[in-house]
């Protein structure tokens, strides 16, 4: 499991950000959901070759830690270049499952 960080830009503002790779034809860790900071930003960079798909889950933590929690893809489905989307509605935790090459997801919400 990952936690977003808190990354401070200025006196005022600030972000907090997650960065998950999944390796080729599997999944990445789970990054716990971040509580009243949406939308959530996300872009999914599938390697060459291969496509990249966000899933979350509205599981119960002690579900997803059991392994029967149940994972929905994003609306985006799975993508073969680099994509960024927002997420509007809360969600317990994201993963980033990569078919035929390894691939990154970055996760950024604001304050």
């Amino acid at each position: 499991m990952q936690t977003l960080t808190y990354n401070q830009l200025d006196e005022q503002r600030g972000v907090s950000s997650a960065t998950v790779t999944a390796p080729a034809d599997g999944v990445s860790d789970w990054v716990l959901g971040p509580c009243g900071a949406y939308p959530l930003t996300i872009a999914v960079h599938p390697g060459a070759g291969g496509t990249a798909m966000c899933r979350i889950t509205t599981s119960r933590i002690e579900e997803i830690v059991a392994g029967s929690a149940l994972w929905q893809p994003w609306g985006l489905g799975a993508v073969a270049t680099d994509t960024i989307d927002a997420l509007q509605s809360p969600v317990v935790a994201l993963h980033l499952a990569a078919t035929g090459a390894a691939a990154s997801m970055d996760i950024v919400a604001g304050d």
